[in-house]
Order: C-alpha cells, then structure tokens, then sequence
C-alpha cells in the first residue's frame, strides 16, 4: 500500500553508470527531478520504474512507499489537461 500521493512535474531526468572496482560497467541507474510548483525533490530508480518511463515536463498523480529505508516510486498516472474530466 502506497503511504503518499501527490501531483509532481519531472523537471529532470539522467542515467548514471554504475563501474566495477576495474572500471567496467556494472549498470546503470536513473536520479529524477520531481516538482510539485514549489519544491523539487530529487529520487533514484532503476530502468524498470515507472518514473523513467514517464515524459519529462508533464505532470502526473504519483503514489510512493518507503521500501529498505529509501522512498520509492510505486505508480505514475498521467493526469487529464485542465478542463477535462477524470476518467
């Protein structure tokens, strides 16, 4: 059960490598920049969440849980435009 929704904007997105000790590639993670209009908060996630595979600068109803200590994204739904109702 999620513990927190809101409305957030992704204002930025970028893919991090994760280097062995050697120097090889390990992986790769995202950091995402999420506002609500005043404050913008900063999340990471794996290839597989859905914040990743959201467009930037749009805005959606986002629901987030804690999961080992850290706060993660669990659901993105697109919010209808202004003026249009919910489905």
């Amino acid at each position: 059960m999620e513990c927190l929704h809101g409305n957030f904007m992704i204002v930025s997105k970028n893919e991090k490598e994760i280097k062995k000790k050697d120097g090889t590639l390990d992986g790769s993670y995202f950091e995402v920049g999420l506002s609500d209009g005043r404050t913008v908060i900063t999340l990471t996630a794996g290839g597989e969440n859905p914040l990743v595979k959201a467009d930037m600068f749009k805005t959606y109803s986002m629901g987030f849980d804690f999961a080992d200590k850290k706060l993660k994204c669990t659901s993105v739904t697109a919010d209808p435009p202004k003026g249009e109702p919910k489905k």
